[in-house]
């Protein structure tokens, strides 16, 4: 193992992965050049249509493998040594940033808790400043934050009293609680009560205001304390509730726009050169994150062009039939590799981001540039871009004003300042850019049990569709078995991410691309629409079973349904080919027999299962209709 000099941190080669890799992308090069020779030579005037589209969708995939070997190269694992970092005096300061938007879709609940562990994290409490983004507006979140700050205030000590590793309450209370001594356990009974009561207090909120998303309101920007700054216990960082200002015929920017204005707003009131960032639905679960980034940050050799740590996103709500692929291990096994070159890109979540790396380099706009122009009209900011010093709580006008939904006109903000609004995927064409500029991260998985971060996964397919649609990422499929099983996971998980790759390729990754060419010409604006994280007691006792919910919407069955049927015309004209003494047709009729039996649960779901989450019948008929013409034709030409 190769140490840093100053020994904040550790990292080795994944050697035995590294050599497999080189050696596998050896042959399958080699494979893939014998491949195309014959396409190749083998084209001529007589050769059909479809001939033509399998060579060009076998370029295409062949690109893209060929693109993904870079973050297999040289995989790297890396290691914190929190025990060596300075006194914590000496730490920096951390802002957290949380964003949520919708109180029905991403219950109070869920979201207070998320804020709850970010306040309760294990650094030094004056040096850690948390922010909540309500982009609708609701009373219900404003409301709730408050009920959540008076909790927190017996949450936090007790959690720092007697060193809790589970600092998210409603994670901590769901497991059974054990202790050395009966005190701590009665201490423990105290807090859940406490909690009890927080739960009924967010119920009754819920239940008494209009939960409806605000797309016409002013800024909103509070600091939530108990009136008197004077008094303000040690123990508790700071919170601020934010909601930036929505006008109907302006544009939002979606989440690069909430983030963009926590950064400014937060630069008025604690402006630290740290930044962690998280989903309302990820929560931290390991309470020394902060600690184990700042092993990075702080290390003289990495951090003088370091701008992010990235930590992987785990999911408490997945079961051991995750038959939705929603671990997504295979792109964390990309992230480790990319740790050999330059570090990934963000992934959305779970980031400790340095706040002069979204500002670009001060001192060459400085000397280059009108600092209006980059960073808008407001001196109290730009101020605030020259140094990492606390400033002076700034007066209510200034905020709502870098809070306003025009402060970016005509300024760099989202284009070269902040996070970018290229897409509704913020945090791919920020962490792009970031590595463009020159700027590298890390990729870290603590060596610890705890994962620093947890969250909740879909437990539907239509709501897995949608996320993916709006990602549109891609899978490997070239030794992909090899992987799976070296990384410690069952055959089972094999399958589940070949069968889910396959729906998503046809589905979301379809539509994202016909989305975007659709953007481009101005035939249809992008949207965002945020997972559901409600729970919907039907599709969990689903998800928990194994069995797959069919209720996605129709946009997406249809094509899966019709493909499906497809294979299964195929695989009998194979068969019937084979038959009358064509024995390649053999061969080749067991490529739709591999998708027949890869996706048997959607013909149980057409043809057998009677429950809510089977494939309703007019998307059953519609398809067959949509088959029935496609196979008539490929008879006609045939």
């Amino acid at each position: 193992m190769e140490k840093s000099v100053e020994g904040l941190n550790e990292w080795q080669s994944l050697k035995k992965r590294m050599v497999i890799n080189r050696v596998h992308a050896l042959i399958h090069g080699a494979a893939l050049a014998a491949l195309f020779y014959y396409r190749i030579t083998s084209i001529s005037i007589t050769t059909s249509l479809p001939h033509l589209l399998i060579f060009a969708a076998e370029l295409v995939l062949s690109f893209q493998w060929l693109l993904s070997q870079g973050s297999k190269w040289n995989p790297v694992s890396r290691t914190a040594c929190p025990d060596r970092l300075p006194a914590d005096d000496n730490l920096p300061s951390v802002d957290v940033f949380v964003c949520t938007t919708d109180p029905v879709k991403e219950p109070s609940l869920g979201v207070m808790n998320t804020v709850i562990s970010a306040m309760a994290l294990d650094y030094p409490a004056h040096k850690l400043h948390v922010y909540l983004s309500d982009d609708g507006g609701s009373p219900v979140t404003f409301r709730a934050v408050k009920e959540a700050w008076g909790f927190a205030k017996m949450w936090i000590p007790f959690c720092r009293k007697y060193m809790v590793n589970n600092r998210c309450p409603q994670a901590y209370f769901m497991t059974e609680q054990t202790g050395d001594h009966h005190f701590l356990l009665r201490k423990a009974h105290i807090q859940q009560k406490a909690y009890e009561d927080f739960k009924i207090s967010l119920a009754k909120i819920a239940d008494s205001t209009d939960s409806r998303v605000s797309r016409d309101h002013q800024p909103i920007i509070e600091v939530i304390n108990d009136g008197d700054e004077m008094d303000k216990d040690p123990q508790m960082p700071h919170l601020v509730y934010v909601a930036r200002e929505k006008r109907p015929f302006h544009s939002h920017r979606f989440k690069a726009g909430a983030l963009n204005v926590l950064l400014r707003v937060s630069a008025l009131i604690s402006n630290s050169p740290y930044i962690l960032v998280l989903d309302c639905d990820m929560y931290c679960n390991d309470p020394t994150s902060a600690r184990q980034a700042m092993c990075f940050h702080l290390d003289p050799k990495l951090s003088p062009d370091l701008a992010f740590v990235q930590f992987p996103q785990r999911f408490y709500t997945l079961c051991d039939k995750d038959i939705y692929d929603g671990e997504f291990r295979y792109a964390w096994e990309k992230w480790e590799g990319l740790n050999g070159l330059k570090g990934p890109i963000l992934s959305g979540t779970g980031f400790y981001i340095r706040r002069e790396a979204l500002y670009r380099s001060t001192q060459q706009l400085q000397k280059n540039g009108d600092m209006i122009k980059w960073f808008g009209s407001s001196e109290e900011f730009i101020n605030s871009v020259y140094t990492h010093n606390k400033p002076n709580y700034p007066s209510d006008n200034v905020l709502q004003f870098l809070a306003s939904c025009s402060y970016d006109n005509g300024t760099k903000w989202g284009e070269q300042v902040g996070f970018r609004y290229f897409a509704v995927v913020e945090d791919y064409f920020t962490g792009l850019i970031l590595h463009c500029e020159g700027w590298k991260s890390v990729y870290y998985e603590s060596s610890r049990a705890r994962p620093g971060f947890l969250g909740t996964s879909p437990d539907n397919l239509g709501e897995v569709l949608v996320q993916h649609c709006r990602w549109s990422v891609g899978l490997n499929q070239a030794k992909h078995l090899q992987e799976v099983l070296m990384t410690g996971y069952p055959t089972s998980t094999w399958i589940t991410e070949q069968r889910m790759w396959m729906i998503r390729s046809f589905t979301s990754y379809f539509y994202a691309n016909m989305y975007t060419i659709m953007d481009k010409i101005g035939l249809r604006k992008a949207t965002f629409l945020p997972t559901n994280k409600a729970v919907d007691e039907a599709a969990a006792e689903l998800y928990q079973r194994g069995v797959y919910n069919f209720e996605a919407p129709s946009v997406f069955m249809v094509p899966m349904c019709t493909l499906y049927m497809i294979n299964m015309g195929s695989f009998v004209a194979g068969i019937w080919q084979a038959g009358k003494g064509n024995g390649m047709m053999l061969i080749e009729s067991l490529i739709p027999l591999f998708g027949m039996i890869l996706h048997l649960p959607l013909l149980q779901g057409m043809v057998v299962r009677k429950d809510k989450g089977r494939v309703p019948t007019n998307v059953s008929i519609v398809s067959l209709l949509l088959s029935s013409i496609v196979m008539a034709y490929a008879s006609f030409a045939t």
